[in-house]
């Protein structure tokens, strides 16, 4: 929140004053850049919603025409992605696993300098080792090949779900937006001002 002596100055009015402390409310943190402040109304960019809503409605209603055959490809085709997904982050994680190791015997072999590196030391050591510990135990299985009616089925409530909730995000961040343009046309009604954008 802006200071008291750069909102109560010689120049400030009342309402600038309101207007200063009203930064918290309005998710202006610090000082104000431009003195004096005015709060001014929160837009929702409803576009980035409005795409995803409309793709994951279009996945659902095409997901819902799915004959059997063509769910049991798309189905093979996912579960091949998966295959190979998991075959590339194993062969990867070796690599990895490999360098902790090498690493890890290296740091165990240091030397430290002085008494105050022996903590160094020992904080590597333990990070190192729960890394090669993680990676050792790591699983690489894909999801098991689902048939197509599992496989359309689980797509449906999967689109289902996604949709709903942004829906319902959509709708909780709308109406954030409207009480908090609501309490600013307030402030404003309330010091005799009428907002403009």
């Amino acid at each position: 929140m802006a200071r008291i002596a750069d909102l109560y100055t010689e120049d400030s009015s009342f309402n600038d004053f309101v207007f200063g402390y009203s930064q918290y409310k309005c998710g202006r943190n610090g000082r104000s850049a431009e003195l004096p402040y005015r709060p001014v109304h929160r837009t929702l960019d409803i576009n980035g919603y409005q795409e995803k809503i409309q793709r994951l409605s279009e996945e659902l209603a095409e997901a819902h025409q799915w004959t059997l055959e063509e769910a049991e490809a798309k189905a093979k085709s996912d579960y091949d992605e998966d295959v190979a997904y998991y075959k590339q982050r194993e062969e990867e994680d070796l690599i990895i696993l490999e360098r902790c190791e090498i690493m890890l015997q290296e740091v165990q072999n240091w030397e430290p300098p002085s008494p105050d590196h022996k903590e160094l030391k020992e904080v590597m050591i333990k990070d190192l080792s729960r890394e090669v510990t993680r990676l050792s135990s790591k699983e690489y299985t894909p999801i098991p090949l689902r048939s197509g009616e599992e496989y359309k089925e689980l797509v449906i409530k999967g689109c289902s779900s996604m949709l709903s909730s942004y829906i319902k995000t959509l709708e909780k961040e709308a109406g954030e937006v409207a009480a908090h343009n609501q309490w600013i046309d307030y402030l404003y009604q309330s010091l005799g001002e009428e907002y403009v954008d």
